[in-house]
């Protein structure tokens, strides 16, 4: 599934597979009820390939997607990666694709203490900037907090923390 390849009309022992895995809901979305990916988009085999069930659904009802366009979603409920209606699909560029990800906030980055891999919070960020502005030792700040040197340096130069102000900005 690496890539986006171009889609083909489904036949009609395939569309009624697909058809099959389809429920219609009231605000017009078609959703997906068979497998999922990680992202919430819909999976379907097809001649042995998975395939992501919107791209079926364009290319099907609306026609080809040319090489490397995304199929996008834009549907009147709200953010549906599952739904497979045509009439809520278009297509993008990758950029558009990104765009559209972001202004629905499925960057899938959470930043500062959203991350579940940080220990740090933001105030933590802002006293270990200031200890460090102050003369401390970046070796000495960083022990305190299980941090090594890089990580510090990062930091300070708001390549890591940057929705954190840096000091003295």
């Amino acid at each position: 599934m690496r890539g986006y390849r171009n889609t083909r009309p489904m036949t009609a022992s395939e569309f009624e597979r697909f058809d099959a895995k389809v429920r219609r809901d009231r605000n017009g979305c078609w959703c997906w009820t068979s497998a999922l990916d990680g992202s919430g988009y819909g999976l379907l085999n097809v001649e042995g390939s998975v395939r992501r069930a919107h791209r079926l659904s364009y290319a099907h009802f609306i026609g080809s997607i040319p090489n490397g366009i995304c199929v996008l979603h834009d549907c009147p409920g709200g953010d549906n990666p599952a739904c497979v209606n045509p009439d809520h699909l278009w297509l993008g560029t990758r950029g558009d694709n990104n765009t559209d990800r972001n202004r629905k906030g499925r960057s899938g980055v959470s930043k500062g203490s959203y991350n579940p891999n940080t220990a740090l919070t933001e105030a933590d960020v802002r006293v270990i900037r200031r200890r460090i502005s102050h003369g401390e030792r970046k070796r000495v700040v960083g022990n305190d907090y299980g941090l090594g040197k890089s990580a510090i340096n990062r930091m300070i130069r708001g390549a890591s923390w940057s929705h954190v102000p840096l000091v003295g900005a």
